[in-house]
């Protein structure tokens, strides 16, 4: 999470005969230059790319770009942006390059001057500054983008467009938490998958009431039916060491909510942990603390430093289907690295029993399932 500047000690403007309206990209951190371009590159378009490290959607988007960089190299620049910290997103270009000019956004202005709430997203301007497109950039064509490209005439340096504020944080991401949980709304309006990012102090949690609550019951979030209207995205801080039930009941009862139970039957893969020794120890991966705990894309995901349950979490919430195992069979505080492919049931369960002893079947069970309600 991005923190309030306390002071602002530096501030460099790069605009030469720029209109200051809101139409640019405010930064307060250059990560990397583009790969594609030179120190002074001449383009038609500019395009922002707004993207987060917990985004799997923006993985195959990202990938999508490239190629249309590619194909519009002379004319067309991107800049990738994140509101989240440096660390967080160096870590991240660490173990995922990147060919696009990186950056942070300054304290979110920039997703708050263009409304972006939802990842991916993008837009795409002009020399003179001018919204031509906004939208998830899977939905640009190469013909939608040729359009644009013949229609502008004017080349630019598209640095012209880019604002660079830095200011000293207020770091208290290291700070100890005053209750045992907080419970704040995100900045998002929905959730593509919950995040779960861990340092010494605590564990933060991010993604729907419904993501939240199934996370901390340990259950799939098919499981939990929670009504649109209540079903906000929340970031939960949580000190290590709690009891994760006795934090769900307080939250119900914070919302005004509760939970009516009924048990119904569905499908669900049953995990059957055979060979423990299997598992991957945590030095497989070292994406460090304060790092998204899982990546994901459309094929694999894999997780750091993650327990079997957290695992297991991620995994029903892919498939959308509830997974369970025999808890009693392994430290339920043991973590291990993770490297998964979820997209074809056949290799996912090769993947299973060959790599970490887990032998994988469906079947179809009464489990309960928890609706929300007044």
């Amino acid at each position: 999470m991005i923190k309030k500047p306390f002071l602002i000690c530096l501030i460099l403007v790069l605009f030469s005969g720029v209109n200051f309206g809101f139409s640019q990209a405010k930064i307060s951190e250059l990560l990397q230059d583009s790969t594609f371009h030179s120190e002074t590159p001449s383009v038609k378009l500019f395009m922002i790319e707004f993207w987060a490290t917990w985004c799997g959607p923006c993985i195959t988007v990202s990938d999508y770009l490239e190629v249309l960089q590619e194909q519009f190299s002379t004319d067309l620049y991107i800049l990738s942006i994140s509101e989240e910290t440096s660390d967080r997103v160096k870590k991240f270009l660490n173990k995922r390059p990147s060919p696009f000019a990186s950056a942070i956004d300054y304290d979110g202005q920039t997703f708050e001057d263009y409304g972006v709430t939802d990842l991916p997203n993008a837009v795409l301007l002009n020399s003179d500054a001018e919204v031509l497109w906004k939208g998830n950039p899977a939905d640009l064509t190469p013909s939608q983008l040729r359009r644009y490209i013949n229609r502008s005439n004017v080349r630019f340096d598209p640095n012209e467009l880019i604002q660079l504020e830095s200011y000293v944080l207020e770091d208290d991401d290291s700070k100890d938490l005053k209750t045992p949980f907080e419970l704040l709304p995100s900045k998002l309006d929905t959730s593509s998958g919950i995040t779960l990012v861990s340092n010494s102090k605590y564990k933060q949690i991010e993604g729907s009431l419904q993501q939240l609550l199934g996370y901390l019951m340990k259950v799939s979030p098919v499981q939990i039916q929670v009504p649109k209207e209540f079903n906000t995205v929340y970031v939960l801080k949580i000190k290590p060491h709690q009891d994760l039930l006795t934090i769900t009941e307080t939250i119900l009862k914070s919302l005004d909510l509760r939970f009516q139970i009924l048990d119904k039957p569905m499908d669900v893969l049953q995990m059957d942990l055979k060979n423990t020794n299997k598992l991957w120890n945590p030095s497989q991966f070292d994406w460090g603390t304060d790092s998204p705990q899982f990546l994901v894309d459309d094929y694999q995901f894999s997780a750091d430093n993650s327990t079997v349950a957290d695992f297991m979490y991620k995994l029903s919430e892919l498939l959308k289907i509830s997974v369970f195992f025999d808890q009693t069979v392994i430290n339920s505080d043991s973590k291990f690295d993770w490297q998964l492919h979820y997209k074809f049931f056949d290799l996912m369960a090769d993947d299973l029993i060959q790599n970490f002893g887990i032998e994988v079947k469906k079947i179809r069970v009464e489990r309960p399932t928890f609706y929300v309600v007044k």
